[in-house]
């Protein structure tokens, strides 16, 4: 789900993450510094312009419905970012705690913006199972090739997250005027830099390369 905006968004929002640390700026306030500099471009259209405001509107929720920057037990962390597929913002918090060769995702807090809402049901279960495809990418996927053969072939030999694995999660949906945006595929790129970032935040380490595979991950290398 979400395509090649998986991998982009995974790569953009990590690095912008990167950036706001070696600034020294939080890096909610920073990204919130970035969509205000880009509203404000003279040459901005007027749909572009509705957009953003979604970009800042859904980050500005989730630092609020997450509790941003509360104070954390060591070895855990939040992390946050923002990403859009199509017409549809979304913000990803992450919590998360780390250990020496292993990490738990505790909550995923999901804030959205895809103009009208039909149907809030059906939209919050997209966004739930976005979460879950999301995670389960980040931390099984991949394809084994041996002597020329796929290894996969269905969920008995790839796996995916379990029940005692999915997070708690915290969805809301937002509505504005605008051009209106999808469900199935906006709620999957903003969760692996989220998680990524909150990683971060909680050992100091950071991961440039997915999926993680959990038996792999340690923070002591």
């Amino acid at each position: 789900r979400s395509v090649i905006i998986h991998p982009v968004r995974f790569a953009q929002e990590s690095y912008i993450d990167e950036l706001a640390h070696n600034a020294g700026v939080d890096p909610a306030t920073f990204r919130s510094k970035l969509i205000d500099q880009a509203i404000s471009r003279p040459s901005i259209s007027e749909n572009e312009k509705i957009l953003l405001e979604r970009a800042k509107r859904v980050l500005e929720v989730a630092i609020q419905k997450s509790n941003w920057g509360k104070p954390l037990p060591n070895g855990r962390g939040q992390g946050i970012d923002v990403a859009n597929f199509h017409h549809t913002y979304a913000c990803q918090v992450a919590e998360v705690s780390v250990t020496a060769n292993n990490f738990d995702v505790h909550k995923g807090t999901c804030v959205t913006d895809s103009g009208q809402i039909l149907n809030p049901q059906m939209a919050k279960g997209q966004f739930e199972g976005a979460i879950i495809w999301a995670l389960t990418a980040l931390k099984y996927g991949g394809i084994d090739v041996v002597d020329g053969r796929v290894q996969q072939s269905n969920y008995d030999n790839y796996q995916i997250l379990r029940i005692n694995e999915i997070p708690e999660m915290d969805i809301h949906m937002l509505e504005s005027e605008g051009p209106i945006g999808g469900f199935g595929e906006p709620g999957v790129p903003p969760l692996a830099p989220a998680v990524l970032n909150a990683i971060f935040a909680a050992s100091g380490k950071r991961i440039r390369s997915i999926p993680i595979r959990e038996k792999n991950f340690t923070v002591t290398s």
